[in-house]
């Protein structure tokens, strides 16, 4: 038996076999020999008709970098006995400019080679054209002339952007030094070939405090990543230190003045300017010292200042005492002077009228200063008044060589 397929074939003992979808008619005849009749020419028309195909994917929501696991199926839907398809592989393209993607070999699960599978596994990224969003894969069994056009010969895969990790350094608590920050960061999962870096801002931080440092994917590839939320960003504190201080020396203060009254140096204050300095002699009080950095720098406070205490005057007078009910008050001075003085003391009602005045003539002192004395005054307080006494230089001169003092 003989067979040529088309009219211009030649004849063959070969079955023809046919690549393309198409009408084709095939011509045999029998040759004669010494026991065989030749047979005149005959012809068949045998269709090949278009293969239908479905392309399914393992998961068509896929993050960049992922592999698609991509099947298609091939079934043709003519199984004649003289012609079927000899195409070994699928043609797989992607975007709607059907840009080719890659080629699968087709496994046949019968003889007549009319069923087949084709998988291929593909890398999602820039170099597969692959972009964000929507991606058209379409498959093609031997050319458009040998596949059905259906929906079932494309698939739509979303491509999603690829979280990236990302390494933080240099955060650790640090103390205040004057010296910039330097918080870094680095991105793992990147592709090699990608042009994608990261960028931080806010880790070049000086001063003292609680700082954040943020990183942010720039590139020509970066809309191709992410970053988590918690990880796009790193906390780090720089401490104050203590400030270098020195404690005053040397502080004075009159007797009866109030902490608020007695001068300290630039930066110190006292914890408490409302106690009186006491009695005349050195006392400790508390003080605090603010730096004039104080973003940087430590407030210290608890510092112990000793303070002098001086009568400040001439004269101090620092008590009047009614020291019997005998018509009689006794005023405590304390003497800081060779100078002599006239102690004058008053007398006032409850409403402040004065209702009596005596002066009594001091002697300075010849020792050692300061020296402390009590001054009888002849002088009857009145019940709900109260009291005055000062001490001037002379009744004529009016200088006065002490504060004034009431009770």
């Amino acid at each position: 038996m003989l067979y040529k397929l088309g009219r211009t074939g030649e004849y063959s003992e070969s079955i023809p076999k046919a690549i393309d979808a198409a009408n084709y008619t095939v011509y045999y005849m029998v040759e004669g020999d010494d026991n065989y009749n030749a047979a005149e020419e005959q012809s068949i028309t045998v269709t090949m008709a278009k293969a239908d195909s479905q392309v399914t994917a393992d998961a068509t929501d896929i993050q960049y970098q992922d592999t698609l696991e991509l099947t298609v199926k091939v079934s043709l839907r003519n199984s004649d006995i003289s012609t079927y398809a000899l195409y070994d592989t699928v043609q797989f393209y992607i975007g709607e400019d059907m840009t080719p993607l890659r080629q699968a070999n087709v496994e046949y699960t019968n003889e007549a080679n009319t069923e087949g599978t084709a998988r291929l596994s593909v890398k999602v990224n820039k170099t597969n054209n692959f972009v964000l969003g929507e991606n058209i894969i379409t498959v093609e069994y031997g050319g458009s002339v040998n596949i059905n056009g259906s929906d079932d010969n494309t698939i739509i895969v979303n491509v999603t952007p690829m979280q990236l990790g990302i390494e933080w350094s240099n955060y650790e608590t640090r103390p205040y030094d004057g010296e910039a920050s330097n918080v870094t960061a680095v991105i793992t999962g990147a592709a090699k070939t990608d042009k994608v870096e990261l960028e931080v801002t806010g880790g070049n931080k000086i001063n003292a405090g609680v700082h954040s440092a943020t990183a942010a994917l720039v590139g020509d590839d970066s809309e191709f990543y992410t970053l988590s939320d918690e990880n796009s960003y790193q906390m780090y504190e720089i401490t104050k230190i203590d400030p270098e201080y020195i404690i005053p020396t040397g502080v004075t203060a009159e007797y009866g003045q109030l902490l608020s009254g007695v001068r300290l140096p630039d930066g110190w204050s006292w914890e408490d300017g409302s106690q009186d300095v006491g009695e005349i002699g050195e006392h400790t009080f508390k003080a605090v010292y603010t730096p004039e950095d104080s973003e940087n720098y430590n407030v210290i406070s608890d510092v112990d200042i000793v303070v002098s205490v001086i009568s400040g005057r001439d004269y101090t007078i620092t008590d009047i005492a009614n020291a019997e009910e005998d018509g009689f008050v006794d005023v405590s001075v304390i003497k800081n002077t060779q100078a002599n003085g006239v102690l004058i003391v008053s007398s006032y009602s409850p409403e402040g009228i004065l209702i009596g005045v005596r002066a009594v003539n001091i002697n300075g002192i010849t020792g050692e200063i300061p020296e402390t004395d009590t001054v009888k005054v002849e002088l009857r307080p009145q019940d709900g008044g109260y009291m005055s006494a000062y001490v001037w230089s002379s009744l004529v001169g009016m200088t006065p060589l002490s504060g004034k003092f009431s009770k």
